[in-house]
């Protein structure tokens, strides 16, 4: 299987979707971000903006989540007649699989926490057959 098969196959698995809808704290656009940069390879942020019609601070901030998570990478350089720096983006999403299984390792250690943190005395007295109250 080739390595953008793979990648495609991962998005479309509704636990990876989960992971990634967080990372993008629940802004749905960050998957066209993902499906612009896997169409394109690399390309600028101006360039994915436009190709989805939305502002650029929109793709700007979708852009440093992705980063954040270790899933885009960025090359830099300064425009000489400009002094701006502009960014060119490319997807690393081989390293999907690693975030998705940190993001959960991060939740089963969430939940573990919450439950050392409940009582269960009450469980532990419960005679069998009687209810809870």
């Amino acid at each position: 299987m080739k390595r953008e098969e793979k990648i495609y196959e991962m998005l479309n698995d509704p636990l990876v979707q989960e992971v990634l809808f967080n990372i993008f704290e629940g802004d749905e656009k960050g998957f066209e971000v993902i499906e612009v940069l896997l169409e394109k390879g690399e390309t600028t942020e101006e360039e994915i903006a436009k190709e989805l019609g939305v502002k650029l601070n929109v793709v700007r901030k979708l852009l440093y989540k992705l980063y954040d998570a270790r899933l885009v990478d960025y090359k830099r350089w300064k425009d000489e007649e400009t002094n701006w720096y502009s960014y060119t983006w490319l997807p690393t999403l081989e390293k999907l699989s690693y975030v998705v299984k940190k993001k959960l390792n991060e939740l089963i250690k969430e939940l573990e926490e919450k439950l050392d943190g409940l009582d269960w005395g009450i469980v532990k007295y419960a005679k069998p057959g009687l209810p809870l109250t």
